[in-house]
């Protein structure tokens, strides 16, 4: 059996880099400011070595996919059981079989940013949902070539850049009034990265009731994490002499999290500590004691986000540039007015 070309085979004949390659056949090559004459190189290898992925030759003969891209920070978040992250993939598929689009999960391990930009760009997606930090290289350039996106349970500064989430500022100062209401008066906070959007919005949030209640937020209460080994962050976050009496949690697996720790420590969940969490997934319900949590509706923010993407690829009127979900505060059995 012949083997099949290549894009290196293509980039090797044309003399020419893969990313290059990439620009040219999905009909880029003007915009990423490749000269004709290299356009013309990369389109006679092809030709040559009889090169013509099925996905790239239908964008290019149609100049529209009927497949979306699915892009999150990391792809090993694909295989994550959360709630979080199962709630999110069914409402993109749901939003997919309503818009009839297929769906096409970004996995690949690529070196660099450059070469992960191309691999999205390359013409099997006509636009991707992406749930990136602000600072994220990739996304800076998809948004430099113009690729179709939204993003989505994420913003950037830039107000030109479509996103759908739910309001993060409200639902932190939803959790915070709970606990200011219960009476508490030294609350911390177990926050998320600072790169995302999210984590910044439910920490201004956080910030703004206590300023408000005339409430200090000790600098020691305050619990930044950045990635990783969550659980052994707040056993020592937890193992101190003074503690607040109740936390809000960036999201419900931090608080789960840190309820275990809790555990460990020899703390009761809610006689010695309070805690909320973000996002009321199904597991709060199931956790002891059941998780008092902000809903965001996860869902209908995913499958709202499909919807946006598939009329913008499609060139259709898309409607409000940004979509923001109000949040709900649900109350269970993890907040109780401070024994201490």
């Amino acid at each position: 059996m012949p083997t099949r070309s290549t894009i290196s085979d293509v980039a090797r004949m044309a003399g020419v880099s893969k990313v290059t390659v990439s620009y040219v056949l999905n009909g880029r090559g003007v915009e990423a400011r490749i000269s004709r004459d290299t356009q013309d190189r990369v389109i006679k290898a092809a030709q040559a070595l009889s090169y013509s992925p099925n996905a790239v030759a239908r964008s290019m003969a149609s100049g529209q996919m009927d497949t979306l891209g699915v892009v999150f920070q990391h792809a090993d978040y694909f295989a994550d059981r959360s709630d979080f992250t199962m709630d999110l993939m069914h409402g993109v598929t749901m939003g997919a079989l309503a818009a009839r689009h297929n769906l096409m999960l970004h996995t690949k391990p690529v070196k660099d940013a450059q070469e992960e930009a191309a691999e999205l760009m390359n013409g099997c997606v006509s636009g991707v949902l992406v749930l990136r930090n602000e600072d994220d290289p990739v996304l800076e350039i998809l948004l430099r070539r113009k690729f179709p996106l939204v993003l989505f349970f994420s913003r950037i500064q830039d107000a030109t850049v479509p996103y759908v989430d739910c309001d993060n500022v409200q639902g932190a100062r939803l959790a915070t009034m709970h606990l200011v209401e219960q009476g508490h008066r030294r609350i911390g906070m177990v926050s998320g990265t600072t790169h995302a959007s999210s984590s910044l919005d439910r920490l201004n949030g956080f910030k703004s009731v206590l300023e408000e209640n005339g409430l200090e937020l000790r600098e020691d209460d305050l619990l930044t994490i950045e990635s990783g080994r969550e659980l052994d962050a707040m056993r020592g976050y937890l193992d101190r002499p003074s503690l607040p009496t109740a936390v809000f949690s960036y999201s419900d697996l931090f608080a789960f999290n840190l309820m275990r720790a809790a555990g460990d420590m020899g703390l009761s969940v809610p006689d010695d500590l309070s805690v909320v969490g973000f996002d009321s997934v199904e597991a709060c319900e199931r956790s002891v004691p059941p998780l008092t949590s902000i809903r965001q509706p996860v869902r209908e923010i995913a499958a709202a986000s499909v919807e946006m993407l598939a009329k913008l690829v499609k060139g259709d009127p898309i409607g409000p540039n940004h979509v923001v979900f109000p949040t709900t505060l649900e109350v269970r059995g993890s907040t109780a007015p401070p024994r201490r």
